[in-house]
C-alpha cells in the first residue's frame, strides 16, 4: 500500500506540478548541480496568509521553503543536488510573488 500513497494525486501535487512548469519555462540549461546557494524571497500580502499559520509564521515559511526545494529537485536541478547555503526571507507587500537567486558555489561539483 505504500507504493499507493506515492501515486496519490493531491490539490497540493497539482500545485507542486503547475510552479515545476513555471520553473521550467524561466530556466534554460541542463539541470544545476552542486553545490548551490539560494536565495528565497516571498513577498505576500498579509492577507494572504491563511488564518490558521498567522500565529506560526515561521512554521508557514518553512512550508513554502520545502514545497519549492521539492518543485526545483529535477525540473531544474538534479535530485541529488546538494544546497550548501539557504536564505529566506519575508517581506509584506500587495503583490504575491516568491523571488528565487541560485549561486553555484566555487568548489568541485558533487
Amino acid at each position: 500500500e505504500a507504493h499507493l500513497k506515492e501515486r496519490e494525486w493531491t490539490p497540493m501535487k497539482s500545485m507542486i506540478v503547475a510552479f515545476e512548469i513555471s520553473l521550467e519555462s524561466q530556466h534554460k540549461g541542463d539541470l544545476l548541480r552542486g553545490p548551490l546557494a539560494i536565495d528565497l524571497l516571498f513577498y505576500m500580502d498579509p492577507l494572504y496568509i491563511p488564518k490558521s499559520q498567522k500565529k506560526q509564521c515561521h512554521e508557514y515559511i518553512v512550508n513554502l521553503i520545502r514545497f519549492i526545494d521539492e518543485a526545483m529537485r529535477g525540473t531544474i536541478m538534479t535530485r541529488a543536488c546538494k544546497v550548501r547555503e539557504l536564505n529566506s526571507k519575508q517581506i509584506f507587500t500587495k503583490k504575491n510573488r516568491t523571488e528565487i537567486r541560485i549561486r553555484k558555489l566555487h568548489g568541485k561539483e558533487e
